[in-house]
């Protein structure tokens, strides 16, 4: 009917005031509720303010964003960002009525990526972070050094996990800072609208100088150079390599807090498994125009999308990279580039093997073994490190790309390279009770 129902994970008798873990799981839950007739979020829209200059976009995109269930969350309860919205698309969810009955408000079931069932997202990291200042002058976190190599993009780019935009001019900055109105449109499986929800954005949205100041001037734990080559350092040798090559299940981390800086109350481990294909430059997959990305094929309002569905035994591609859809003539500049040093990313991550398999399954994707995990470890802000500290799920090393299931649906979809990218992270609060991420990744490709 519309109306949230908690009651398959709230529990007030217990001290949590949740269900214990192995009833509420995100499956658990979905399971019960479809049993009963009821339904579940299959993904979130959300717009606020953001305007188009040219082809490139700022703030947020004007016709919204989809958000869906990371596949890398545990329990699956909490949404990252998977697609840009159409113009179509958003012209559709305006038009429902909000005041018929639910059984009324039905929309596009491509919307949340086709289907009934619980909708995931295979293309966006559960750690989506937004850099909101060009980063230039980094210090390697191996060697100390200032690297140019490792600085970020032009000033005038604002880059985000998957997506890049531009800096918010002197307008739209004014409208962010003062507390602006965001919608949500709430889908269920079903493809019911069942919530259109405003809402303020509240408190202060600190400047981009608050947190250069603060990495700059140590002044948030900083992870010690041991642990980050213990997990990224990809070229270590002998017993070094170990957990770098190896999946991980136990970590162990070290951090330092200056006095009176800001202490870590979080530690993350984020790895993820990427399918791609070489390419003669920089191509779109499939379609309308398979020499160039800069074509007709690419998201311009009709409600493409970013990546794949499938459904019915049947593949929908979408012709489009990830990097073509965020950012339109950086895109052209590199498909001008010759060579073969370049890859396609399928927007999507790559399976492990089935039990018992020593070949990908050509015809169905081997189910609940998405190579990507996210997980994290809370402590008090006094703690300064972690001892043979369990993880839920398997951090991925390098071992995971020779196993690696690239060819699943072969032949529409091949691909002969994947590579590895993992994060170590630490999450602290500034006075202003702003969250704050520390990332340090890095990436190693399976060799030909």
């Amino acid at each position: 009917n519309g109306r949230a129902d908690s009651s398959y994970v709230m529990d007030y008798m217990t001290g949590t005031g949740y269900k214990s873990t192995a009833i509420a799981t995100y499956s658990a839950v979905r399971t019960a509720a479809l049993a009963d007739s009821k339904s579940v979020v299959q993904c979130v829209v959300v717009t606020g303010p953001g305007k188009m200059v040219g082809n490139k976009w700022m703030g947020v995109f004007p016709y919204g964003l989809v958000l869906k269930v990371p596949f890398s969350s545990p329990t699956q309860d909490y949404v990252a960002i998977d697609r840009r919205l159409g113009s179509s698309e958003k012209q559709a969810l305006d038009a429902v009525d909000m005041t018929s009955p639910l059984a009324a408000r039905s929309v596009n079931g491509g919307l949340c990526g086709g289907g009934t069932s619980a909708s995931t997202t295979l293309a966006s990291a559960s750690n989506y972070t937004v850099d909101i200042q060009a980063l230039t002058n980094q210090v390697h976190p191996f060697t100390g050094q200032v690297d140019a190599s490792i600085n970020g993009r032009d000033v005038k780019w604002n880059t985000g996990a998957r997506y890049a935009r531009l800096q918010p001019d002197a307008d739209l900055a004014k409208e962010l800072d003062n507390n602006p109105v965001f919608t949500f449109y709430v889908i269920d499986n079903n493809h019911k609208l069942v919530k259109k929800i405003k809402t303020r954005m509240l408190g202060e949205l600190p400047p981009a100088s608050q947190a250069s100041e603060i990495m700059a001037k140590k002044q948030s734990s900083q992870m010690s150079e041991d642990t980050l080559r213990r997990y990224l350092d990809f070229t270590a040798t002998g017993a070094n390599a170990a957990d770098v090559v190896n999946n991980v299940t136990t970590v162990n981390a070290q951090w330092s807090t200056a006095p009176n800086a800001f202490g870590a109350d979080m530690v993350g481990f984020y790895s993820e498994v990427q399918k791609a294909k070489t390419g003669s430059g920089l191509r779109s997959k499939f379609g309308a125009n398979p020499s160039s990305v800069h074509a007709a094929s690419r998201d311009n309002g009709t409600g493409s999308v970013i990546g794949s569905n499938f459904a019915s035994g049947v593949w929908t591609s979408y012709n489009e990279t990830t990097l073509w859809e965020s950012d339109d003539d950086l895109a052209v500049d590199i498909d001008a580039l010759p060579g073969t040093n370049f890859y396609w990313r399928w927007s999507e991550f790559a399976r492990s093997l089935n039990s018992g398999q020593t070949v990908c399954n050509t015809t169905n994707a081997p189910s609940s073994n998405t190579l990507v995990s996210s997980q994290n470890k809370g402590f008090s802000r006094s703690t300064n490190q972690l001892v043979n500290a369990e993880l839920p799920s398997k951090y991925y090393g390098t071992s995971a790309l020779i196993s690696a299931c690239l060819d699943w649906y072969s032949p529409s979809r091949p691909a002969d390279k994947a590579y590895l990218s993992r994060e170590v992270w630490l999450r602290t609060y500034t006075d202003k009770n702003v969250r704050f991420y520390s990332y340090t990744a890095n990436k190693a490709f399976k060799a030909p």
